[in-house]
């Protein structure tokens, strides 16, 4: 597991309103995290954090873990490779495959399953006083950034969204900055992200970094490869989702 320190910052895309369960906008189906790229899923939810929150990215391996039965926080399961089927409550299960994501509100008992082997992501904000939870076989933590202070996540409705940048070698994301929180994690190749007031910082796979609102920062792919980033971006309602920026 990779716990890295919080940043003062953000990233973009626009979101919006969803169901319990908000199906993925792409405009195409992707079988594997390979061909997926841009807004896999969003949707509108409220927070009332009690304490403290912070990021947490846990990953599944079906094959291991089995059928999950829990009620988990607000979140987003991504399914990286294989099928899952997944119900809330009572409702009619919905199957979703290798690239895509729901949202699952957290506002019910929902059931994770799979015929086979499947892998996946669920990304969320947790409740600080959750951090000593344990995690049965086939699930890790692969990313916990550290306790988010109350003024980045107010109480109220927020517009949540789940975006996979896929930059070629030498592409740059430009300077710009968020309304909200995002959580940014590398599932494949090298990064550069540079935020204002910080050293330049480096990112392979399995790194991560929170940052926080309204602070202006770039990411550029280093490698020679491309490069997969998973961003989270959790806006409240009523700020920007993104605004250019000086560069940082």
């Amino acid at each position: 597991m990779r716990r890295l320190t919080l940043s003062i910052v953000g990233m973009s895309f626009v979101a919006c309103a969803a169901t319990s369960v908000a199906t993925p906008p792409s405009p195409t189906i992707a079988t594997t995290i390979a061909d997926a790229r841009g807004t896999l899923a969003q949707a509108s939810t409220a927070r009332s954090p009690a304490g403290p929150l912070y990021v947490s990215i846990v990953e599944t391996d079906m094959g291991r873990a089995g059928a999950i039965t829990e009620q988990r926080e607000p979140g987003f399961e991504l399914v990286l490779a294989g099928s899952e089927r997944i119900r809330v409550g009572t409702a009619s299960p919905i199957s979703v495959g290798g690239g895509q994501a729901v949202f699952v509100q957290g506002d019910a008992v929902t059931r994770f399953e799979s015929d086979g082997a499947a892998v996946s992501y669920f990304v969320s904000l947790r409740p600080a006083g959750s951090r000593s939870r344990t995690l049965a076989a086939g699930r890790r933590a692969l990313y916990e950034s550290a306790d988010l202070p109350p003024a980045a996540t107010p109480p109220g409705r927020y517009q949540d969204e789940l975006v996979l940048l896929v930059l070629q070698p030498g592409a740059a994301v430009p300077p710009h900055m968020h309304g909200g929180i995002e959580p940014t994690y590398v599932i494949e190749g090298t990064i550069e992200l540079k935020i204002a007031g910080r050293a330049l910082e480096r990112l392979g796979p399995g790194d991560g970094d929170t940052v926080l609102p309204d602070t202006p920062l770039s990411i550029t792919n280093v490698g020679s490869t491309v490069a997969r980033v998973l961003v989270m971006l959790a806006t409240p309602e009523g700020r920007p989702v993104q605004s250019s920026a000086s560069p940082p």
